[in-house]
């Protein structure tokens, strides 16, 4: 069944790193969106990366009050920092 659903698009993530501070890291940043119940869309719902990448931090999260409502038209974010350790690659 795998086969016969549409690629994913590339997404893009920062690098936030800096060898000299961390050497052998990667830091990537995203925010977790999350896009709100309307009467087009019944139930809400996360970005297909953002929201693997949201269930695999859960434990780290802090949630961020700085939310608009549901009249500001932005759904509400969290900011989260992901570390990759580099020598857990084969590369």
């Amino acid at each position: 069944m795998k086969e016969h659903l549409p690629k994913l698009q590339a997404r893009s993530y920062s690098v936030s790193s800096s060898n000299l501070y961390q050497p052998g890291r990667l830091c990537f940043l995203f925010n977790i969106v999350e896009f709100p119940t309307c009467p087009a869309r019944p139930v809400s719902r996360k970005g297909v990366c953002t929201g693997w990448l949201a269930e695999l931090v859960a434990p780290l999260l802090h949630p961020s009050k700085n939310t608009l409502d549901a009249k500001g038209g932005s759904p509400s974010t969290e900011k989260v920092l992901l570390l990759l350790d580099l020598s857990s690659l084969n590369c």
